[in-house]
């Protein structure tokens, strides 16, 4: 009988060193969880109109595009759904200037919401008249570096090896040095000339 009572406390200690080492790990993973950085919470930008043929601005919906092009900030979920939330709930929306016709705006803006200007022409093809804009616009989304957000047309990289070499030499009779990188070789400035 005393026996059988050394096995049964024996039993009891190691059933209660197995509870206990199963409520600390649980109190560790709550410590853990109530002391980790708070989630913040997504912000919401609305794709207003089309971008060059895209509806999702040729970056793509929700937070996954943030996320996959390493985004400092990757709480962002893009949508070009106007339904998804109350036109007041976005916290920016985005207009590109080309195809945005006068009369498509928003029926309602919450003082947190920015309204994003988007280009990436020079002002001389927009065609609604820039002074429209004025004190409308919380941000800038364009080719300028002195934009709010620059968004480049595109940049140089080395190449890994020199491209094959010419024998036409292009500079024969210049005495000056140039390079043009141009989308519209017309313009009202007369550039090209």
């Amino acid at each position: 009988m005393e026996k059988a009572l050394t096995v049964l406390r024996m039993k009891k200690r190691e059933r209660c060193f197995v509870d206990r080492v199963q409520n600390s790990a649980a109190r560790a993973e709550d410590a853990r969880i109530s002391t980790a950085a708070p989630v913040p919470p997504l912000k919401y930008i609305l794709y207003w109109n089309e971008f060059y043929g895209s509806m999702e601005f040729q970056w793509g919906s929700g937070q996954k595009p943030f996320i996959e092009n390493g985004c400092e900030v990757n709480t962002c979920f893009g949508t070009n759904n106007r339904k998804l939330l109350k036109m007041d709930q976005f916290d920016a929306i985005l207009f590109h200037a080309q195809t945005l016709p006068f009369f498509d705006w928003p029926k309602v803006r919450s003082p947190h919401q920015r309204y994003v200007f988007v280009t990436t022409e020079s002002a001389q093809y927009v065609a609604i008249p820039l002074t429209f804009y004025n004190n409308l616009f919380n941000l800038t989304l364009t080719y300028r570096r002195d934009s709010d957000f620059p968004y480049p047309y595109g940049g140089v990289e080395p190449v890994p090896s020199p491209p094959p070499t010419s024998t036409r030499n292009y500079a024969a009779g210049k005495t000056k040095l140039v390079a043009w990188f141009v989308s519209h070789c017309s313009s009202r400035s007369n550039r090209g000339k």
